[in-house]
């Protein structure tokens, strides 16, 4: 019978899950680089001055700016630094789908603390900013985009001109699925022609 593995970091006594670390650690371990991080002095007192901050420029994240800044919650659950001061300043989310918003749009990259710029906002809300700040990746910002808005523009033409998706597809490299997506407006569907 084989014995569980536990936990390298002394005292956890957890079960490993990948690496020699249990999950709570491994987690730490690729979100800040080491297996044993808890909020720090220079964190805690962060959070209070962004609780106390009353100007109305954004108040950034001061340390890394790799890594978006997580935190833990009273219920010991890691949650974005920026949903833990939203909650501390404007009390808990309505429902658990709610999103700390950003209304400066520097809340993604930057990590705004601004409580004042904060709010609740669905997803729905918070995507519809996004597209409003410019901060969103659809289209040829996502990194995974293989074609530009040029592209797609010239591939409805050509197929507003009779030629078909396989014909298409072989131009451009891609498959006949998505040329056909395009056509039935399932992707690129935001995309206005005319623009």
């Amino acid at each position: 019978m084989a014995t569980e593995k536990l936990c390298a970091v002394g005292g956890c006594g957890k079960p490993t899950i990948c690496k020699g670390l249990c999950n709570s650690h491994y987690l730490r371990k690729r979100r800040y680089g080491a297996p044993s991080y808890v909020a720090t002095r220079k964190t805690r007192r962060f959070i209070e001055q962004a609780l106390a901050y009353e100007g109305d420029n954004c108040l950034f994240w001061p340390y890394s700016k790799k890594y978006k800044p997580y935190i833990r919650d009273e219920e010991g659950k890691l949650i974005p630094l920026t949903r833990f001061v939203c909650r501390k300043a404007h009390g808990n989310e309505p429902t658990p789908k709610h999103e700390a918003a950003h209304s400066c749009g520097n809340g993604q990259k930057l990590a705004c603390c601004n409580t004042k710029h904060l709010r609740w906002a669905t997803r729905v809300e918070n995507q519809a900013d996004r597209l409003e700040h410019g901060t969103h990746n659809r289209g040829e910002k996502c990194g995974s985009a293989k074609l530009s808005e040029r592209d797609v523009r010239n591939i409805r033409g050509l197929l507003a001109a009779g030629l078909g998706c396989y014909e298409i597809a072989e131009d451009y490299s891609m498959s006949a699925g998505a040329i056909y997506h395009i056509l039935r407006g399932t992707t690129w569907a935001w995309l206005d022609q005319g623009s």
